[in-house]
């Protein structure tokens, strides 16, 4: 599937129709370049699924995790490493939903539905093509 991101409410609205197919033991890696919106869509994907508090980037805590009602989000960042996690080696557990921004940086990391924001050619609009493609 692919969709035109414009505005931070095209992703809004993606990423509340993709909360629809979020549950635990699922990974889900988040491909694109820097500022490519990979923090804002997690950010809009958990406020669909009912967090309200405060979002933000695990750039330096490397994972933040968010409980939800039923199951927790564990929101990992893997841009600064030379190495992938031993826990990301292995799948999520029953209560674990993982979201991975740089996840393509570690070919050992598998099983994940990719989602891949990339900008488009045109960068005076700074227009985005966001692609989801289940592996």
């Amino acid at each position: 599937m692919k969709f035109n991101i414009t505005d931070l409410k095209s992703i809004e609205t993606v990423a509340i129709n993709f909360s629809k197919e979020i549950k635990p033991e699922i990974q889900i890696g988040l491909i694109g370049e820097l500022g490519a919106g990979k923090t804002t869509f997690t950010s809009y994907l958990l406020k669909a699924l009912g967090y309200e508090e405060n979002i933000s980037s695990p750039s330096y805590a490397l994972c933040n995790e968010y409980q939800l009602s039923n199951f927790i989000i564990e929101h990992w960042d893997l841009y600064r490493l030379g190495g992938v996690p031993e826990e990301l080696l292995e799948p999520p557990n029953s209560k674990t939903c993982r979201i991975i921004e740089w996840a393509d940086k570690f070919e050992e990391i598998q099983n994940f539905l990719d989602l891949t924001i990339s900008f488009t050619c045109n960068y005076d609009t700074n227009d985005r093509d966001l692609f989801i493609n289940k592996k």
